[in-house]
């Protein structure tokens, strides 16, 4: 059934000659005129109404006075007057005709409390008792047809109404007029179709429960029966439904607590049978607290006086309109997720909470629509029963396509018989080669294969290999238990044998289904020792099923994998000592070299002081010295990209800057030992594979022809025997020539050494997101010697990753100030009598010193009272552990880069001062590094350089 065709027959379903739609009521009075009564015609429009007042048709004169309109129909609690909901009433409309004509006028159950009807002076129906106070009145509802013929062409109709009952004061439904014919025919076809929907849904709830009772595995039919039953009930109770028809004599009470029930009880049903048909996108959380609260909310329903719980419904009103809206969400989720029906299930449920959400917004009086909740839950049942018929056509297709088939393969069948005919009388011969065959394959395969029987016992018929994979004779193959061949011996966790033995037990004898969904538990690779010696086995697991398709052995085959084992484990360690062999050859011989050995010197002064008394003192100088030690080298490693070794550095430095920073850790010696020992390690690593692949050895860096110290000592005697004599030419010559030679292998220049240095900026700029700086070097010619070189290697390590981390900006931010997207960082050299003095900057933000002294403040390294100067606050940061940086990197905010500066720099006899500029903005100045050596650690060239070092 196409579902557009569908919506035709729903429209005819909903069609009925209905009511026409006439002139309106005006000021209390509705002219009919000139108009034809063989069709109903709804009596709204503005009625006359005398608030707190009951009036007598007879006494309408006497109180015009308190006359005012209303509109009909509307609840007087919506009007713009806005009468209170619970008090008193009375409504009028004057009725004009053309003459005296039998008629009928039809009242509906709009009013949800007790009223009074009058018609031409007399009075018709009484629904309740009227009263003027809450104890005084008492609740009624019903509907009343009342045929009669006007004693002249003008009429009245009187209503009196008192509501302290519910929310819903007034008349929600206008009265219907029209000839006795087409009024009876209008409540002939309503109650017919409420028989049609109901009776429709009573049956169909049956149906599931039915369904139900026969297949327990799936709920999603208990509750889908229980949800159409509920809302058939609820049907049969709204306010014209047919327990008023047939039953119109239950009480006022008890017509407000089925109605309630009927609705509230439908709703954790409905949430119920939504989240058993989609479990993964509809969460069980919904449907069991619609539960709990319509479990709560029928019970008031039940057991409390109308007065008081109807009121309290609004609430699950919202809930059950925030569950709706949750619903389709997860519906539309589904469908987005094409689980399959989740279309056809949206379409449906889309009919079925417009309708819910409109009766429940015309129980609230903001819409005037008969209930509309059946026609809703009969839309998402036809969409339910389309989605099945679908199916069984495409079954209906499928089944006719393999009948051809089968008809084709008969007639193949058919002429195949003829060759098995033929063929029958070697079938024997045919069978034993094949079973020869079949046996000398599993004689000599290198597999074991071997059937696993529902005894657990290995099937008599395996492959020869297997003896020598579970080392053990024939004899005890056939007697031992296949799973404790399989895992007595293995490495797995009691865990995993547990799960394997369970699946295993519940496939053999099973249906195949319980294999594929247990399989994964099944180990496809184990680990076994046996005399000694580890195996690695791949094992594979198959079933094979009887005619039942149920599993009656399970096949495992078994592949000795060790020796490919081994060679994956000796492929993956090949590829690592490529990617150091990648890292090394990055940088030079000499460079490698000489980071190898500083590595080596700070590893065995920590493994020192680890074994010192002071350690076991706990004394945080040294540990200090350690974190200090091991954070120089962490840099440097990060400056020359060795990954591998920068990260094993940083744990180890990680656990120092925890003792430090936290008083209750406890002191592992142990664990410094060992991770100190991971960390010589690791550079023994490099360094045996820059030996051994590429020849580089530390022999390389400390001889020229001579020993190093044996070269230096010469070229200070020539020096001192040439300075203010005066020898022969050649003598001089000769002296010149070594000394050249001698000083070219002794000292580098001051280039060379902080070109190796700079060659870590453009990774660290990369890492930082900022452009790499240029470096400006304006020396003398000075030249650096071994000492000096050492010292500029530990000093500048620290101030050009400061510099890139903490002073630098960004390329956007430096472009917003003025600046070239490029940093710039200067050092100078200046010979000063007896020493050398070193000028360091870059022209970055400057010196952070507002929030140099707000970490000195909280540390209490100075007062808060006191009177701080600019250079006395940025003296602060050669404290150790002070850091303006906002979080801890690889590349700084440790706090100890200035400490560590200052240090190494007083091991060469020099120091390190700082000298504070102009301020470039508020809390930040302009400063400069001003570092003094001893002169005998450098020389100087023949000529000036001024030299730029990218």
């Amino acid at each position: 059934m196409n579902p557009s065709k569908f919506y035709i027959f729903l429209i005819l379903l909903l069609w009925s000659p209905g009511v026409r739609a006439g002139a309106d009521a005006q000021n209390g009075v509705l002219d009919l005129r000139g108009q034809r009564l063989d069709a109903p015609i709804d009596l709204k429009g503005s009625w006359a109404f005398y608030w707190e007042s009951f009036v007598t048709p007879n006494q309408l004169s006497a109180y015009e006075a308190k006359r005012t309109l209303i509109p009909v129909p509307s609840l007087w609690t919506q009007t713009k007057e806005k009468y209170p909901t619970f008090g008193y009433g009375t409504y009028h409309l004057r009725v004009l005709m053309d003459k005296p004509v039998p008629i009928a006028l039809y009242f509906p159950a709009s009013i949800w409390s007790s009223s009074r009807i009058f018609v031409d002076g007399q009075e018709v129906a009484r629904y309740g008792k009227l009263g003027t106070s809450p104890e005084t009145s008492v609740g009624g509802q019903g509907s009343k047809l009342h045929p009669l013929t006007p004693s002249q062409n003008t009429f009245d109709i009187v209503i009196q109404v008192a509501n302290y009952e519910i929310f819903l004061a007034g008349m929600n439904k206008a009265p219907v007029i029209g000839t006795l014919e087409a009024l009876n025919l209008m409540r002939f076809q309503k109650v017919c179709l409420d028989v049609f929907i109901i009776g429709a849904l009573f049956i169909m709830g049956i149906y599931h429960l039915c369904l139900f009772s026969l297949r327990r595995s799936d709920p999603s039919t208990l509750f889908f029966g229980l949800l159409c039953l509920g809302v058939g009930s609820y049907l049969s109770v709204t306010r014209d439904g047919l327990l008023m028809t047939v039953m119109p004599n239950v009480s006022f009470n008890m017509r407000l607590r089925l109605y309630n029930i009927t609705w509230m009880a439908g709703a954790p049903m409905f949430a119920w049978f939504t989240h058993c048909i989609f479990p993964r996108s509809y969460t069980r959380w919904v449907p069991i607290i619609m539960s709990v609260a319509a479990i709560f909310f029928v019970g008031l329903a039940s057991l409390t006086h109308p007065r008081f719980f109807v009121g309290y419904t609004l609430i699950f009103q919202i809930l059950t309109t925030l569950m709706t809206f949750y619903t389709v969400g997860a519906i539309l989720y589904a469908w987005i997720k094409k689980v399959e029906g989740a279309g056809v299930f949206l379409i449906g449920i889309m009919f079925m909470m417009v309708s819910a959400l409109a009766d429940m917004a015309s129980v609230q009086g903001y819409i005037n629509l008969p209930a509309m909740g059946g026609f809703g839950l009969f839309a998402f049942i036809f969409f339910q029963s389309y989605m099945i018929a679908r199916k069984f056509s495409f079954a209906f297709k499928r089944v006719k396509i393999s009948e051809r088939a089968i008809h084709k393969l008969s007639d193949e069948l058919k002429r195949e018989h003829d060759k098995v005919k033929s063929l029958n009388t070697n079938l024997e011969r045919l069978v034993e080669e094949k079973t020869r065959d079949i046996r000398s394959i599993m004689a000599h395969i290198p597999l074991g294969i071997f059937m696993i029987k529902p005894d657990f016992k290995i099937h008599k018929d395996h492959s020869r290999h297997l003896q020598d994979i579970f080392l053990v004779p024939p004899e005890q193959l056939d007697q031992a238990t296949a799973t404790d061949l399989l895992f007595q011996h293995s490495t797995l966790t009691s865990d995993a044998r547990s799960q394997a033995l369970s699946t295993l037990d519940s496939t053999l004898g099973e249906n195949a289904l319980n294999f594929e969904v247990n399989a994964h538990t099944l180990p496809t690779e184990i680990h076994q020792v046996v005399h000694d010696r580890a195996r690695v086995f791949d094992v594979t697991w198959n079933v094979i099923e009887d005619a039942e398709q149920n599993v009656d052995k399970v096949l495992v085959t078994m592949r000795d994998v060790t020796e490919l084992r081994k060679l994956q484990e000796r492929s993956k360690d090949q590829q690592e000592e490529l990617e150091f062999l990648g890292e090394i050859l990055n940088i030079s011989s000499e460079r490698f070299l000489r980071f190898i050995q500083s590595c080596q010197t700070f590893i065995q002064e920590n493994n020192r002081l680890i074994h010192s008394q002071g350690m076991r003192a706990q004394n945080l100088e040294v540990l200090k010295v350690l974190f200090i030690n091991m954070h120089t080298i962490k840099g440097a490693a990060r400056s020359l990209y060795f990954k591998r070794m920068t990260q094993v550095f940083h744990d180890v430095e990680q656990y120092y800057a925890t003792l430090q920073k936290d008083k209750n850790v406890v002191w592992d010696l142990v664990r410094m030992e060992r991770d100190l020992k991971e960390a010589e390690q690791i550079v023994g690593l490099y360094e045996q594979i820059a030996r051994e692949k590429l020849g580089r050895t530390n022999t390389q860096s400390r001889q020229v022809e001579f020993h190093l110290d044996l070269v230096q000592s010469f070229y200070q005697d020539i020096r001192e025997t040439t300075r203010g004599k005066q020898l022969p030419a050649d003598v001089v010559d000769m002296l010149d020539r070594m000394k050249f030679t001698l000083h070219a292998k002794l000292f580098k220049s001051v280039d060379v050494v902080l070109g190796d240095l700079v060659e870590c900026l453009p990774v660290l700029a990369k890492d930082l997101h900022k452009e790499c700086p240029a470096v400006h070097v304006d020396h003398e010619g000075v030249l650096v010697g071994e000492k000096a070189e050492e010292v500029f290697r530990r000093v500048f390590v620290h101030l050009l990753r400061n510099s890139m981390d903490h002073g630098l900006e960004t390329a956007e931010e430096r472009i917003k100030h003025g600046k070239t997207p490029e940093g710039q960082i200067c050092i100078q050299l200046v010979q000063q009598t007896n020493r050398m003095h070193l000028i360091y900057h870059d022209d970055g933000r400057g010196l952070h010193v507002t929030r140099i002294r707000d970490i000195g403040l909280a540390r209490g390294l100075i007062s808060p009272d006191g009177q701080h100067t600019p250079a006395a606050l940025a003296e602060l940061i050669f404290d150790s552990g002070l850091s303006t940086a906002n979080q801890v990197s690889d590349i700084s905010g440790r706090g100890v880069g200035m400490d560590a500066v200052r240090s190494f720099l007083r091991e060469a006899a020099g120091g390190i001062t700082l000298k504070l500029g102009d301020e470039l903005q508020p809390g930040y100045f302009a400063f400069q590094f001003l570092i003094d050596l001893p002169l005998d650690l450098f020389e100087f060239s023949t000529h000036m350089q001024n030299q730029r070092v990218a």
